[in-house]
């Protein structure tokens, strides 16, 4: 049998196509996360800014999943479970874990995010979902508009904790 040139040629790109696919698939985010902004200035903004600043923000080891328990989760739905917690009548912090873990190993920055907003199953923390917030896929206005939702809370926040 008689194979081409040209025939030979295609096979081999195909091959190569498939052995990088993997490859560019693995790529991590750029973070801030402007994957979604298109050609801009992020960099200029004010939300730009601030994701520069939580850059090294990390959960506390104890909301980590187990390093064993990272391979099982690899297929869970975080947002299904989050939602499926949040609609529970009275969710104690363990009922969270499974969201939370889920997300961790997904890398799920929008349940993380809320998560961490909200103290849901962890100690509120703004500045990790801040960081969160600035790993999510989003358009500008979307950006602008959850930076300043989470720095009004951060603020309104701040006022109802000082002392009188």
């Amino acid at each position: 049998m008689k194979i081409s040139l040209p025939l030979l040629k295609t096979l081999l790109l195909g091959a190569n196509c498939l052995l990088a696919a993997p490859v560019f698939a693995a790529a991590a985010a750029p973070y801030p996360n402007t994957s979604a902004m298109g050609v801009g200035h992020a960099e200029s903004t004010a939300w730009y800014a601030s994701c520069l600043k939580v850059k090294d923000a990390a959960p506390p080891p104890a909301d980590l999943p187990a390093p064993s328990a990272v391979a099982s989760l690899q297929q869970c739905q975080a947002t299904d479970l989050y939602y499926d917690t949040k609609s529970m009548s009275s969710p104690k912090p363990a009922d969270w874990r499974p969201a939370r873990h889920c997300a961790m190993a997904t890398q799920n920055s929008a349940v993380l995010m809320m998560l961490y907003q909200n103290g849901q199953g962890v100690q509120k923390d703004p500045l990790l979902a801040l960081k969160y917030a600035c790993s999510i896929d989003a358009a500008p206005a979307e950006m602008r508009g959850a930076h300043r939702a989470l720095a009004a809370d951060q603020c309104q926040r701040t006022r109802h904790d000082r002392p009188v």
